[in-house]
């Protein structure tokens, strides 16, 4: 049975030193090791998100954010190209930044018109519910955020 209760303290401290003991490289052990149910997702997610020392967790700064412009604007959308200018963030930090803070197209808020209706729905349509990347490309000014929450 997965364990999807919230992470403890003492978990938190088990999964710092397995890690530690073993490297970041087998989550199916690190996980059985841990012997708390968790999967060895949850472990790897559980450590990237909120305890491994080699990823920020704190504000971005002016400098960070001219290199994520630029990382951008050579690679795209390819966030673990774009991360790899960064040193300490990974992919989707980089994703949520430029996409909620910093991205020049993210201009348009509020209500939505008629035709940005019509074309969001022709969007889901060809691409499902799911590549909102591909479907924010259809809504000009809108972000595949603005889009999903739509």
């Amino acid at each position: 049975m997965i364990n999807h209760s919230p992470w403890t303290v003492m978990e938190d401290k088990k999964l710092l030193f397995i890690v530690q003991e073993r490297g970041i490289y087998n989550w199916i052990d690190i996980s059985i090791t841990l012997g708390r149910q968790r999967t060895p997702f949850q472990c790897l997610v559980r450590y990237q998100r909120s305890l491994n020392p080699h990823i920020l967790n704190k504000d971005w700064t002016e400098e960070e954010d001219a290199k994520l412009r630029a990382a951008v604007e050579y690679y795209g959308d390819n966030w673990q190209m774009v991360a790899s200018c960064l040193e300490g963030r990974v992919g989707p930090q980089c994703s949520n930044r430029w996409n909620k803070t910093l991205n020049p197209e993210r201009k348009k808020v509020g209500r939505w018109s008629v035709d940005e209706d019509k074309r969001l729905k022709v969007a889901v349509m060809l691409f499902g519910a799911k590549n909102w990347n591909k479907i924010a490309q259809f809504a000009p000014g809108r972000t595949q955020v603005q889009c999903r929450e739509r």
